[in-house]
């Protein structure tokens, strides 16, 4: 997800004369009525002042994002046991069977702004374009025609950008042959814009809103969960979407509401598939609101047994009651995990959950020192807070909602500091070397961040000297909103993608938009 002040959650305002024509359906009302940047790190001197103007981004992990991650890795989606943790208490009387409409006041379509390959840049050095069919190119001094399968080359230096972007359109999508996903060389529904750009090109996909849906739903979520489940998805990413509509957050200088990345919802990075298709086709136009505004539906991979609230984004958990920090099993019931002891009980020991099943529900790492010392003065250095030296103790001082952490104290040869918030602390000592541990005895490198800020530390001596900690934690993503391995096991109990949006986001209603 993109850099945005404190993730306040910007909502999407329906006006009253609309709401006014809001007309019932067959469908549902979800209860009566998500890369993931870095946290901050904020020493007792210098650090302070300048950790105020650190950390104010979105997770890198809520909305996906995750997804896209463990795809990269292998299938680690593993499905949750046969019994699951029993059924979700979602009273059928708060489950409504109509769901409201109303139109929209912006076009429906979104402009995303497509990276170079594998996500490296956001900027092109050169555009390689094709299409199977006819397609064409058009600036401001005219227009040309080329035959399928022939390669248009763009450069910055073409004459033709001097007086602003080209426009290239048509009818059986537009293949970039020199921009590379995981599922190869993608082709692009809508058209394709080329701006110039610091000397180099930005290269935004127009794109209809639904089909843009059906390129982020494979990226963000399994297809093997099935439809029901990525319906939930559907929805979810419209919502973030649809919040994205009114602004230029990813390029002012193109108008680009969001990016292809994890920064926002990744995007044409999976193989196109029927369920997602599906998915999108029989939720068209729904989202979720509360209070009459389009929430952002955050989410996450795994849970380690229990959510957290949107303090995490420095949000009052009041103002945004449909985020509970509160268990993932039948009950539903909010834990009190605020309290070292209890924590760790709850880590070492907790399976009632509906992400009992995920081995990412638990894991495990080793960390020396020499490692934690790397990693934090990395961090330090990167967002310009004051050096620690060489990693003498590491204290959790302060517990959020579901346990997550905080405040985690920073202690070192030179000084002190604190990390703040979990993206801080998950950045701050991951490392691409550490071994996450999974259950089954399987073990995940190549990740620089850790997967969740839900963990406890053990300490490891030699002869009462610090020689490292062990990280015992679970959970995958920030841990807010709906975890996307739960939403399974509640599909996979029976539950429909109207109830699993009230089990995770309760209070919440369900509409749609006439576009």
């Amino acid at each position: 997800m993109e850099p945005e002040e404190n993730r306040t959650g910007r909502r999407w305002n329906l006006p009253l004369i609309l709401l006014l024509i809001l007309a019932a359906t067959a469908l549902f009302s979800a209860g009566t009525g998500r890369r993931t940047g870095s946290g901050i790190a904020n020493t007792e001197s210098k650090n302070a002042e300048q950790a105020a103007n650190v950390g104010n981004e979105e997770d890198d992990s809520s909305l996906r994002s995750d997804a896209e991650a463990v795809n990269s890795y292998g299938d680690i989606y593993w499905m949750p046991p046969e019994s699951g943790a029993g059924e979700a208490s979602v009273p059928k009387e708060e489950v409504a069977q109509t769901v409201k409409t109303a139109e929209p006041e912006t076009e429906k379509t979104i402009r995303v702004k497509i990276c170079a390959s594998d996500y490296e840049e956001a900027l092109h050095d050169r555009i390689q374009i094709t299409s199977s069919g006819t397609y064409s190119l058009q600036w401001s001094g005219g227009e040309e025609v080329y035959p399928g399968d022939q390669i248009l080359t763009i450069d910055p230096e073409d004459d033709r950008l001097k007086s602003g972007k080209m426009t290239v359109a048509a009818e059986n999508g537009l293949q970039l042959v020199n921009v590379h996903r995981e599922c190869g060389y993608p082709v692009y529904p809508g058209s394709i814009e080329i701006w110039p750009e610091d000397g180099r090109l930005a290269v935004i996909n127009k794109v209809d809103l639904e089909e843009y849906l059906k390129l982020v739903v494979p990226g963000e979520m399994l297809l093997s969960y099935g439809t029901e489940a990525l319906k939930v998805q559907a929805i979810c990413a419209r919502n973030y979407a649809w919040n994205k509509l009114s602004g230029a957050g990813a390029d002012p200088v193109c108008g680009a509401n969001v990016d292809d990345s994890v920064n926002y919802q990744v995007y044409n990075n999976q193989e196109r598939g029927e369920a997602a298709d599906q998915a999108v086709e029989e939720t068209r136009g729904q989202v979720l609101t509360y209070q009459g505004e389009v929430i952002d539906t955050y989410y996450f991979s795994v849970s380690c047994g229990t959510t957290t609230d949107l303090s995490i984004w420095q949000e009052n958990p009041a103002d945004t009651p449909y985020y509970p920090a509160s268990a993932l099993n039948a009950s539903r019931e909010s834990l009190d995990l605020s309290e070292e002891s209890a924590f760790r009980g709850f880590i070492d020991w907790y399976q009632d959950s509906y992400d009992a099943g995920s081995d990412f529900y638990r894991w495990k790492i080793v960390l020396s020192v020499p490692e934690i010392t790397a990693s934090v003065s990395d961090y330090l250095e990167k967002h310009s807070m004051e050096p620690v030296g060489t990693i003498t103790d590491l204290e959790v001082t302060k517990r959020g909602g579901g346990g997550i952490i905080e405040e985690l104290s920073v202690t070192g040869s030179e000084g002190r500091t604190v990390l703040y918030r979990q993206s801080a602390v998950r950045e701050a000592l991951g490392n691409a070397e550490m071994v996450i541990a999974l259950p089954d005895g399987r073990t995940v490198t190549n990740w620089k961040m850790l997967p969740s800020a839900f963990f406890y530390m053990e300490e490891q001596r030699d002869e009462d000297v610090l020689i490292g900690y062990i990280l015992h934690g679970g959970g995958y993503g920030h841990g807010a909103g709906m975890s996307q391995s739960g939403a399974y096991g509640l599909i996979r109990e029976g539950k429909t993608y109207e109830e699993a949006l009230a089990y995770f986001y309760p209070g919440t209603e369900l509409i749609s938009l006439i576009y």
